[in-house]
Order: C-alpha cells, then sequence, then structure tokens
C-alpha cells in the first residue's frame, strides 16, 4: 500500500484560499519547484481535484496553469496540485489548500509520495536529496505561513509511527518510539526566531518492507 510524507500545517487566517495559492506557489519556486511537468509543455502539469457539490466528481488532470488557475477560483472543488523539482531527476511534491470547519483557519499540506522514496530503484543519495528538499521546502512553508503549527509526518498507511518533525510546537516522541525507530530530537531555531523539532534520522519503508534511515545532513 502506497504512503505519503507529509508536512501539514494550521494557519489562523483571514485570508482565504485565493490568497495563499499565489504565495505559497512563489516560496516553492525558490526551491526550484514548477507546474511544468517533464516532457510537457511550459506550464502544462498535473492536479487532483475533488468537488464540493458532487463528492463522487473527482479526477486526476492533466492541464494548463490558466485551467489549474480557473479551478482554483471557481472554488467549487478542493485541489491537489503537483510541482515539479528543477533537477536532473525530477519528482513532484504535491500542495493542498483547504478550509477547516473554522472560517479563519486553513489547512496546508505539501507531500511526497513513497513512490519517489522507497523504491528499490532509486539509488540512496536521490532519495536523501529528495527529502533534503522536502524539508527545505516545509521549513519555508512554515515561516510563510505565520502564524501558524505544523506536523511532519507518514500518512495513514503507516499506523503508529512517530512524526518525524513539529514546527512552532515541541515534538512528543515517546521513550519506547526513541528506541524502536532509533530517534533523536533536536530543536532548530530559524533566522526569524520560530522553532521547530525534528526527529532524526529520517526512515523510509522500501518496497521489500524493511526500513532505510537517511539523515537529513551529515
Amino acid at each position: 500500500m502506497g504512503d505519503t510524507l507529509n508536512s501539514t500545517f494550521e494557519l489562523q487566517t483571514e485570508r482565504g484560499e485565493l490568497f495563499w495559492w499565489p504565495l505559497l506557489f512563489e516560496a516553492l519556486s525558490w526551491h526550484g519547484f514548477h507546474f511544468t511537468a517533464p516532457g510537457k509543455p511550459a506550464g502544462v502539469g498535473y492536479y487532483f481535484y475533488r468537488s464540493y457539490v458532487q463528492e463522487e466528481d473527482s479526477d486526476f488532470v492533466c492541464s494548463s496553469f490558466r485551467e489549474l488557475w480557473e479551478r482554483i477560483v471557481d472554488r467549487q472543488a478542493q485541489v491537489m496540485v503537483s510541482l515539479w523539482s528543477s533537477c536532473a531527476d525530477p519528482f513532484p511534491l504535491d500542495l493542498l489548500i483547504a478550509s477547516k470547519g473554522d472560517a479563519a483557519t486553513l489547512s496546508v499540506s505539501l507531500g511526497c509520495d513513497d513512490a519517489y522514496l522507497g523504491s528499490d530503484e532509486i539509488d540512496p543519495e536521490t532519495v536523501k536529496e529528495r527529502l533534503r528538499l522536502l524539508w527545505e521546502c516545509s521549513k519555508t512553508l512554515f515561516v510563510v505561513c505565520q502564524p501558524c503549527r505544523g506536523e511532519l509526518s507518514w500518512g495513514e498507511a503507516a499506523p503508529g509511527t512517530p512524526a518525524l518533525a513539529s514546527f512552532g510546537q515541541p515534538l512528543e516522541v515517546s521513550e519506547e518510539a526513541r528506541h524502536w525507530w532509533r530517534l533523536q530530537v533536536q530543536e532548530q531555531v530559524l533566522p526569524g526566531g520560530e522553532r521547530i523539532f525534528v526527529a532524526q534520522p529520517w526512515y523510509v519503508r522500501r518496497r521489500q518492507g524493511e526500513l532505510a534511515y537517511w539523515p537529513l545532513e551529515d
């Protein structure tokens, strides 16, 4: 079963989704992530949508950026956009902005599918670089989305696994989890004073089921 490594942030904001989409597109472009997909003409890429009106109306779409933006502005569907890295072996990060029950709260999620991390065909240095990019992008989103709190963790296909990072609040990891997953929690302070807590080393479940560990820094 596939899984996703996600950074998820909860924003306290009076601004709606239309304010945040361009801002976060720009922030992720600082790390070389763009909508144009490999092998596609400039401005053509992929996104997934699910209608707010008819839940069964959902699809993974290849489209121009203008068509994507019209879908976002229409505000009739939840949209998740694939943004592709500019490196020699490109991979996508999926960006989702969703309204919460509270009108002043938004959820922002940035995820990497484990197909781009856990495949045995991907060499260890490529995995490490992809994790580094996800981490750098996550820290940037945390700063741009202030005030907010967040967490980085594997998704629902990995029950019982601890979170790997916490943004703006201490990372709670039990002694049992620290021992079982061989984790050490470190605190980092960003240049603007924002506090993050990260458990290292990170882990990736390979296709055969074993765990490979990739420290973020040597």
